[in-house]
């Protein structure tokens, strides 16, 4: 009987830790489980996050390349402007000193004139007093 019993309560310790080894078994796969849920969620996150900070930076990229563009652009337009200004200003320079020159070209012949008139007259009554004087000593 004794050894019956004894025989009896090594099964029943055999099946208990049967039990409790497929019930530790069974807590690790669970574990196990949640791990790999967890890193699998934790790389998605981690591939999402990745993947919206390329869109940003992309789109970030993006507009510096248009303000360059942009800015570029706009300096090209300001210095074709500046040069076309500066084209009619110096044209305009130009066309005021041709009318300035021939003012003074103009200016320079009424000047003659005038003096030839003048040294003309002074001639003129020069003669008249010469022949006045020639008159009077004759007689």
């Amino acid at each position: 009987v004794l050894a019956a019993y004894r025989a009896r309560k090594h099964r029943r310790a055999t099946v208990a830790a049967a039990t409790i080894q497929s019930q530790w078994r069974h807590s690790q796969q669970l574990q196990a489980q949640k791990r790999r849920e967890h890193m699998a969620a934790f790389t998605i996150q981690c591939r999402r996050r990745w993947m919206m900070r390329r869109r940003l930076l992309q789109k970030h990229d993006a507009a510096v390349a248009i303000q360059v563009k942009w800015f570029a652009f706009k300096f090209k337009y300001r210095v074709h402007r500046i040069a076309a200004a500066k084209r009619i200003q110096a044209h305009w320079r130009g066309s005021q000193g041709r009318r300035l020159a021939q003012m003074h070209r103009a200016a320079r012949i009424i000047q003659a004139a005038q003096r030839g008139r003048v040294a003309r007259r002074r001639f003129f009554k020069l003669m008249e007093s010469v022949g006045r004087v020639q008159r009077v000593l004759r007689g």
